[in-house]
């Protein structure tokens, strides 16, 4: 399976990719599997909240994915990167599930996103050397870029990469706040 490094607080299950869960309100009835994570799952009305005040979450390994996902999902001075991998925030503000890799899609239908602020914070999913660049998805329902840096490029002849920002209600983007993808070789952009 693919290397995948999740940060969660309190989803009420993971689904796995063959269908098994693993219940963590009630491990009684979790199934046994050996399956790679496929989802998280919330099923609170308010699903708790994830604050990363300073944290460096670095995943050097080519193609690891990083998924922040909870309730309201705030960073401030915080660096979320895996070189050329997929790095994924995502905030629930109801019951739903989210892809743990973004590239699957995003939130379950009619699952109500919460908010998302990221302050003086660097997400990037840039590939180093000859690696391709990753993806980013930003998913929230009011989204704030305050200073922010999202990037992702290719090295070499590595084509960029993809970003995508999901806003449901609002998106605000201030203080000199850089969305890019970039090529720093021959690779297109």
């Amino acid at each position: 399976g693919e290397d995948t490094v999740c940060l969660h607080v309190s989803d009420d299950y993971l689904r796995f990719a063959d269908g098994a869960r693993f219940a963590a309100t009630d491990p009684g009835a979790s199934t046994l599997t050996v399956a790679p994570p496929a989802a998280f799952g919330f099923l609170a009305q308010a699903p708790a909240g994830i604050a990363l005040d300073g944290a460096l979450l670095f995943l050097p390994e080519t193609g690891t994915t990083l998924s922040v996902v909870g309730g309201p999902v705030t960073a401030s001075g915080t660096l979320l990167q895996a070189a050329g991998g997929q790095v994924q925030v995502a905030a629930l503000a109801g019951p739903g599930e989210v892809p743990v890799d973004p590239r699957h899609g995003g939130p379950t239908a009619g699952a109500r996103l919460g908010p998302v602020t990221l302050g003086f914070s660097t997400v990037d999913a840039s590939g180093f050397d000859n690696d391709p660049a990753g993806t980013v998805a930003i998913r929230g329902g009011q989204v704030v870029l305050d200073g922010t840096d999202i990037s992702t490029g290719g090295a070499g002849p590595s084509p960029g990469g993809g970003i995508a920002i999901r806003a449901d209600q609002s998106l605000t983007a201030a203080n000199g706040t850089t969305i890019g993808i970039d090529s720093e070789g021959s690779g297109r952009v």
